[in-house]
């Protein structure tokens, strides 16, 4: 059994590197937008269009971020959307992407 040490285990042999051309973060609890010049809702969240673009060319968001505090599986599905969108935006193209309505 592995040693607990603040209440973080370490497992033998659990290391490994996966080949990335880019690596995005995604990690914290809140936005913070020191030195981004980006339009919000409610001066809080961030607004984006329908492929998650936000006001920056470009740049894309997702998640609490966007939707305020919500459910891990709807900042999933708007992360698999915005990876659509980045990947369209890559190859200059759009597709249609449905929006299932709760």
């Amino acid at each position: 059994m592995p040693a607990a040490e603040e209440g973080l285990c370490q497992f033998q042999a659990s290391e490994s590197v996966i080949p990335a051309d880019t690596v995005i973060i995604a990690a914290g609890q809140s936005v913070d937008y020191e030195g981004i010049d980006i339009h919000k809702r409610d001066n809080k969240w961030i607004e984006v269009n329908s492929q998650r673009m936000t006001s920056m060319d470009r740049v894309f968001a997702g998640g609490d971020a966007v939707l305020g505090l919500e459910t891990v599986s709807a900042a999933i599905g708007q992360g698999m959307h915005a990876a659509y969108a980045i990947e369209d935006s890559i190859k200059n193209k759009r597709r249609t992407i449905l929006r299932v309505l709760r």
